[in-house]
């Protein structure tokens, strides 16, 4: 995982003419990248495109969109990843569908890798991928799969945990995630078996290792946070969440959560304004918020619906709104990708035409300026079909 840099990348969605998609197969009229000839070489960026997880089940193919300076695409064919997510670290860029692993650079080079078809995580470490997969409940507790590859090699793990939320600190990462199987304990455990869906929460390290190892659990926990990648700082992992029955109304509150890696312990601070208030926040904007993997002049950096990039202080809880993301279409949403890229895309991003852009924004001033134009996406997109990640290739 990259640093993240004081410039964000922003893919606007431009939509010029949004028509229906005629015939079955959109990608049909498009240039296709042959596995043994594919490169980096004259790539600008690079997009996971993917049918959502029953599509693959269908057969369904996915792409890796790989774009040129002039915004035209080819399309690398993959059996598809649900969420999939792409990484690109000394030159080399990293991505899975669900019966592979590749590495793509001057070639491609894949390792067969069986997992399930759902992505969580993707962080690169010493040349290696170690990407997290969600692989649904057992019959005691919830499993998800650790995957590391590398050199043409991949070796799978089996963990504990329903991992929405995850970190990178060090060569490790650590996942939060409700408490399941052995760590359901307690009145945490008796309010679930009782039905009403209560459950603790948990951080754990889910890699290096062969399972996951517990660091500390809370009991109870009546909240909403986004998922993806958190900061990890100063041995603590931090994420904004919603308390749903706090605040001095119990209209619920927005929180900072600090996990300390080493003891295990949950701290939480008010976000609140300049002016000690608590910062207005819904219960839905934190659901659909989206995190920076990397903090920011000392603080927590994510987006809420709506285009507004906020940060916030790891010590007060301070939040400040620090720029408001422009977009061109009055449908389109926000969403932060796990390399801290900040991507637009519309409700329905279908049909010829409609072109995406990439800008950068400046964190601080919230000036944009445009770095790709990638022509007509949406032409090649489908409910079939969908945007997943991307990346900037620096």
């Amino acid at each position: 995982m990259h640093s993240l840099p004081r410039l964000l990348g922003a893919l606007v969605l431009s939509c010029i003419a949004l028509t229906a998609c005629s015939g079955p197969d959109p990608t049909a009229g498009s240039v296709f990248v042959d596995p043994d000839k594919a490169s980096l070489d004259g790539v600008t960026a690079a997009l996971v495109l993917s049918p959502q997880t029953a599509g693959i089940d269908e057969g369904k193919p996915g792409y890796i969109a790989l774009a040129a300076s002039d915004g035209s695409l080819s399309l690398l064919p993959t059996k598809g990843m649900d969420r999939g997510l792409l990484e690109f670290a000394d030159s080399e860029l990293f991505f899975s569908d669900f019966d592979n692993d590749y590495v793509l650079a001057d070639r491609l080079v894949s390792s067969p890798s069986p997992k399930p078809n759902v992505q969580e995580a993707l962080y690169v470490i010493d040349d290696e991928a170690v990407g997290l997969y969600n692989d649904g409940f057992t019959d005691d507790g919830y499993n998800e799969v650790v995957v590391t590859s590398g050199a043409g090699e991949s070796a799978r793990t089996d963990v504990q945990g329903a991992y929405a939320v995850t970190a990178r600190c060090g060569d490790a990462i650590f996942g939060i995630a409700p408490t399941s199987g052995p760590y359901l304990t307690g009145e945490a455990r008796e309010r679930f078996d009782a039905g009403d869906g209560a459950v603790g929460q948990m951080l754990t390290r889910i890699s290096p290792g062969d399972s996951e190892l517990l660091i500390g659990t809370v009991g109870v926990v009546d909240s909403l946070q986004p998922g993806g990648a958190a900061a990890c700082v100063n041995d603590g992992v931090s994420y904004p969440s919603f308390n749903v029955s706090g605040g001095e109304s119990g209209d619920g509150a927005a929180v900072l959560k600090t996990w300390n890696i080493a003891s295990g312990v949950l701290i939480e601070k008010p976000l609140v304004t300049e002016t000690g208030e608590p910062f207005p926040m819904t219960a839905e904007d934190m659901l659909f918020a989206q995190m920076a993997p990397e903090p920011v002049d000392d603080g927590v950096v994510w987006i809420v619906p709506g285009g507004r990039i906020l940060s916030t202080d790891l010590e007060t809880g301070v939040t400040d709104v620090v720029s408001t993301v422009a977009h061109e279409s009055e449908e389109a949403s926000l969403f932060l990708d796990q390399r801290g890229n900040v991507m637009w895309t519309a409700e329905e991003p279908f049909g010829d035409n409609v072109d995406f852009v990439i800008t950068e924004t400046d964190l601080l001033s919230g000036t944009s300026t445009e770095a790709l134009r990638i022509d007509n996406l949406g032409g090649i997109l489908s409910p079939d079909l969908f945007v997943r990640d991307f990346v900037l290739l620096d």
